[in-house]
């Protein structure tokens, strides 16, 4: 795959890995909002419904931007995902946890360009990751959105990422085939989801 060593650095964002004292807005079984909000680690110790969405940055080259997890993740550390994933704040919007979560991470600000999120690319669906041995009991409401023909600048936040690159979607899916362990299991499962079809 292709490191990119170009228009990329990284910075301290003030945005901390993991941070136990972000309040998320609980579900029902059926995504349903409940109008109530508990901390990050009582959410992921119960099993409480949540939600969470993701998106994938191609560059002109349709190239996806992939990012390698900091060590500091409690889930997945120096594991490679997707572009970006997030959890969404109480009242927030799929779409402005995107452009949130693009800063916040690779300080890509939708502001200063003129592409467009797009999506979401499937329904309103439950991912659910089970870690017994870490307390974490992942239960997700998840859409997914892309943003497409990014030139721009990345600038990661070290305290969510360690590294970034640009890569062929089908060297990617071979990689996950040949080490499946060196990605993020939502990272494949929503690929798999997707059918790779759309990306």
């Amino acid at each position: 795959m292709q490191t990119i060593t170009a228009a990329v650095s990284s910075r301290n964002a003030g945005v901390k890995a993991e941070e136990e004292g972000e309040l998320f807005a609980i579900l029902d079984s059926e995504g349903h909002d409940l109008g109530i909000t508990e901390y990050r680690h009582i959410v992921h110790a119960k099993g409480l419904y949540h939600r969470a969405v993701y998106c994938f940055v191609f560059n002109s080259k349709k190239e996806l931007l992939i990012q390698r997890r900091s060590w500091k993740k409690k889930v997945g550390p120096s594991q490679w995902d997707l572009s970006v994933a997030e959890h969404l704040q109480p009242g927030e919007s799929y779409r402005d946890a995107v452009v949130r979560g693009l800063n916040e991470e690779l300080g890509i600000e939708m502001s200063s360009c003129l592409h467009s999120v797009v999506g979401p690319l499937s329904a309103t669906h439950l991912r659910k990751l089970e870690l017994p041995s870490e307390g974490i009991h992942d239960y997700e409401f998840v859409e997914s959105y892309r943003l497409d023909n990014y030139e721009g600048r990345v600038t990661f936040n070290e305290e969510e990422v360690s590294a970034v690159r640009f890569a062929k979607v089908s060297d990617i899916q071979h990689e996950m085939q040949e080490n499946p362990d060196n990605f993020t299991v939502w990272f494949r499962e929503e690929l798999n989801s997707l059918n790779w079809r759309q990306l």
